[in-house]
């Protein structure tokens, strides 16, 4: 099997902490539709996120998704598991929400903490983003998969759960 701390960034390597604590950019779209090599270079890496996301690691539970600051990749692109299928974001951004804050227990695969940490999460979030074909959209989301959505969005700001309350 392979291990967690191998395709994943952790706080606990000083090398890593710069590509979680800061605000990722944005994949060109203009790029990523006139330029085919430039598509292919992101759908590498869309490849390889959605891979972490959907594939159990030695050292830590099977993920509920991945980001672009998880996988040391330096756009923001996030996958989600949706049941046994992985689901693709590019430059996902919340747009607004409703409902209540409910208390959510979490843990992070870049801080491995001992214990789940209770954050406050929109129960439900609208979201906008662009698919692997540069088709965009705006769907709201619930607690599944919206809590997921928002923790790997926020780790894309560079927004981790230990700074959250």
């Amino acid at each position: 099997m392979v291990k967690h701390l191998d395709y994943c960034t952790h706080m606990k390597f000083p090398e890593d902490r710069e590509m979680l604590t800061t605000k990722l950019p944005n994949v060109n779209m203009r790029l990523f539709q006139s330029s085919p090599v430039y598509e292919r270079l992101v759908l590498d890496a869309v490849a390889y996120i959605e891979w972490c996301a959907a594939t159990e690691k030695e050292g830590y539970k099977k993920p509920h998704g991945y980001s672009g600051a998880n996988a040391g990749i330096p756009w923001n692109i996030i996958a989600y598991m949706d049941g046994t299928t992985s689901r693709i974001m590019i430059n996902p951004e919340i747009r607004g929400g409703r409902g209540d804050y409910k208390p959510v227990k979490t843990n992070c695969g870049s801080l491995t903490l001992e214990e789940s940490r209770k954050v406050h999460r929109s129960e439900f979030v609208t979201v906008h983003w662009f698919d692997t074909r540069g088709v965009e959209h705006t769907k709201e989301f619930g607690p599944t998969p919206g809590y997921t959505i928002q923790h790997e969005i926020q780790h894309n700001l560079g927004i981790l759960i230990t700074s959250l309350t």
